[in-house]
């Protein structure tokens, strides 16, 4: 387009060009013609001074930097734009996208800003803009007007004023201090929470009267028995440890048994396969909780291709204006186990039956196969040499993370709302006099319901009320130890399979007395993602071709984990052990 000069010698758009057809200037031209008119106007006149009222705003943080930045630029007769650039790191330390915009101010880029969100990180870079067109030292606008800190978050939080003689005082350390609890409308159905009293009472009621707990029960006892009843090898290889199964309860209908697993034990060798098809983890409720997944897979299925009869057997309903699936509120999920897990619930001595309160409530990290437990420290995290067994977290801690990330894991939240327990039935464990206790001080006890304000929408701090024991058992469900020595057995199924898969919990591999075939195991980790990404299929949602990219893709999933384990770390409950990123780079 041409160009010609004005008597201000400012470039305006030769506009007046007319069409051979409409006798109309073109709509580019027009809109050409405006922007650089608006270019014009903003450059006649001498600039004008930048007002102390507006520096002064600026340094104390009343107006934002942005909106101040584009008042600088109008006084100035400067031309301003921001423009994304690439962050100097990719994600934050608590696992959040970073995004970097740079101010560009009269033809001079500025130092690049860089946030969780695009509106934080062009904020962050007019703020490097007029620190300094405005020549002010970043140290004189954080002691300034209303003093504020940035919390672990990225919010900023008021300062306390403290008196002159207070400021003397030493620093006391504060291992953990949790922000105040927003504040909640006065409502009927909104209850103050219970007291150490209230809930001491309401677990003495599920021991004395455990109806959800004998009925939870006698369910899995009475599936186990069915399903193992025609290989009586299996069960005396796989059912001498512990045992977990997961319980659908629908309204009107009995409970179904539709996922277990067993084991105590994990995969005694190095950290270094990356094919994802080695079975690291074969604890019984990491086994049944694998398994789970898979029954939720088939649910999501049912839901995307079944009719409407079909969707009204599913446990799963469509959220409003979403395309993911939750749990109907008419559903509720059941945990039963043989015995107690691993870490806090089985190891550590209740200091206080009675309020559920332990000594060491820290995280625990199993090692040697699933033989050697090691409590964690949150000052040094828990590093395992290249030459030694992998370690895996033990299964009261998995339990307390299901408890805030749910039970659907990283790559399932893209189809799939959280999924929470409603209930944990435990086998008569004869190590512990108070099994219950032991449970909720593990699951319950350890996360502060005030973290609850910061998790992403949809996530909570789910509080199990219902925690008891099967107390109608008439014979141990365990089957006597076999002659020919010790194994270390695992079993799954999932309904709608025929059969029983068998895997050998040190080697990661199927057994030779599975009755499945091939080496692998049909809840490794490659196996999962294989079952997702043709699920993706089905419900036209991308998946990332690479297993550690798929499990990262969901921000909020991520973001709830970040609190989580950053939350566990603030209170002194340790370092959370993290697979090493090798062992997820895989491709289905």
């Amino acid at each position: 387009m041409e160009l010609y000069e004005d008597s201000d010698s400012s470039l305006v758009p030769q506009t007046r060009k007319v069409t051979q057809i409409t006798g109309f200037a073109p709509q580019s031209a027009i809109l050409a013609d405006a922007a650089a008119r608006k270019e014009v106007n903003a450059r006649r006149g001498p600039p004008k001074d930048i007002p102390p009222a507006l520096r002064k705003e600026f340094i104390s943080g009343r107006k934002n930097a942005a909106a101040c930045l584009h008042e600088v630029c109008q006084l100035q007769r400067w031309a301003m734009k921001f423009e994304e650039t690439t962050p100097s790191k990719t994600f934050d330390p608590y696992g959040r996208y970073l995004f970097a915009m740079t101010a560009i101010v009269d033809g001079h880029d500025y130092q690049p800003g860089e946030a969780k969100t695009k509106k934080e990180a062009k904020t962050e870079a007019a703020r490097n803009a007029l620190l300094e067109i405005l020549a002010v030292d970043d140290d004189a606008i954080k002691g300034v007007g209303p003093s504020f800190q940035r919390d672990t978050y990225g919010r900023a939080v008021p300062i306390p004023k403290r008196s002159s003689i207070s400021s003397t005082e030493p620093k006391r350390e504060v291992r953990y201090q949790p922000l105040p609890s927003p504040v909640v409308p006065s409502k009927s159905n909104f209850l103050p929470a219970p007291s150490s009293a209230d809930v001491t009472k309401s677990l003495d009621i599920l021991n004395l009267a455990p109806r959800t707990c004998d009925a939870v029960g006698a369910i899995a006892e009475k599936k186990l028995a069915e399903i193992f009843a025609n290989f009586p090898t299996i069960a005396r290889l796989c059912l001498q440890d512990a045992v977990a199964v997961f319980i659908i309860k629908k309204p009107s209908l009995p409970g179904e048994v539709v996922a277990l697993g067993s084991g105590d034990s994990c995969y005694f060798g190095n950290d270094t396969h990356t094919d994802g098809n080695i079975l690291l983890d074969s604890h019984a409720e990491t086994v049944a909780r694998r398994a789970f997944k898979r029954y939720l897979i088939q649910q999501i299925k049912l839901w995307h291709n079944g009719d409407e009869t079909s969707r009204e057997h599913c446990i799963l309903e469509e959220i409003p204006e979403s395309k993911i699936l939750c749990v109907k509120n008419t559903v509720n999920i059941h945990l039963y186990l043989s015995k107690l897990p691993k870490g806090l619930a089985r190891m550590a001595p209740i200091k206080d039956a009675v309020a559920s309160i332990v000594e060491d409530p820290n995280l625990v990290a199993l090692t040697n196969g699933g033989n050697s437990a090691e409590v964690l420290s949150d000052k040094v995290p828990f590093e395992v040499s290249p030459t030694e067994p992998m370690a895996c977290m033990s299964g009261s801690d998995k339990l307390m993370k299901w408890n805030v990330c749910g039970l659907q894991g990283s790559i399932l939240s893209n189809f799939l709302s959280p999924v929470y327990l409603e209930s944990i039935t435990l086998g008569n464990d004869a190590t512990k006099i108070t099994p219950s206790n032991s449970i909720n001080a593990a699951v319950n006890q350890r996360v502060d319901v005030a973290v609850m304000s910061e998790l992403p929408e949809m996530y909570i701090v789910n509080n199990i009320s219902k925690i008891g024991c099967y107390t109608m058992r008439k014979s141990p469900l365990t089957c006597p130890e076999p002659s020919e020595g010790k194994y270390y057995m695992s079993a799954n199924w999932t309904t709608g399979d025929n059969s029983i898969e068998v895997v050998d919990g040190h080697t990661g591999l199927v057994d030779r007395f599975s009755t499945t075939e091939g080496p692998y195991s049909r809840l490794s980790k490659a196996a999962f993602y294989h079952s997702c990404v043709k699920l993706a299929a089905y419900t036209e949602i991308k998946l990332e071709d690479n297993y550690l990219l798929a499990k990262q893709a969901n921000e909020t999933y991520r973001q709830t984990k970040a609190i989580f384990v950053h939350h566990l770390k603030s209170n002194g409950l340790g370092h959370w052990v993290e697979r090493a990123r090798k062992v997820n780079m895989f491709k289905p």
